[in-house]
């Protein structure tokens, strides 16, 4: 009984920081200057979903680089949420969080396109989908809207 009570504590600690639900997969995709090496969810707090992926650039985008990246909105009709950001000169590697979500539904693919940007125009876009999906016995101590 001890031990259950421990190891339901340190699980629910573990829970509490920072659970990372990621997509980690053996065919990264690829496009002409960037792939993406990890595309998932972060749960914070319990309560809290978070978009996160990361890109490996492969050459340089231009003069006055940027990106966008357009997170589908789990709400059904809701806008994108939209990160902008320049890219530093030598910059090889972008690692991008979204704002947090109000909800998110499970088993379900979302969009999430970047847009590399060159002086405001743009040079590439590259397209990832990312799945939402959790053990049952971890939904139950998640405070987090479900669509």
């Amino acid at each position: 009984m001890r031990l259950r009570i421990i190891v339901a504590s340190i699980s629910t600690l573990v829970l509490t920081a920072c659970l990372d639900m990621g997509n980690r997969s053996q065919e990264p995709i690829t496009s002409k200057f960037v792939e993406t090496t990890y595309s998932g969810f972060t749960v914070e707090k319990l309560k809290f979903v978070k978009y996160r992926i990361i890109y490996q650039l492969h050459k340089e985008i231009g003069p006055s680089s940027s990106y966008v990246v357009e997170f589908e909105n789990p709400q059904n009709n809701g806008a994108s949420f939209v990160v902008k950001a320049p890219i530093k000169s030598g910059e090889n590697s972008l690692k991008i969080e979204s704002p947090e979500l109000p909800g998110i539904s499970l088993k379900k693919s979302y969009n999430v396109t970047l847009h590399l940007l060159s002086e405001g125009k743009t040079v590439a876009i590259h397209k990832d989908q990312v799945r939402f999906d959790m053990p049952e016995p971890m939904l139950k101590r998640l405070k987090i809207n479900f669509y």
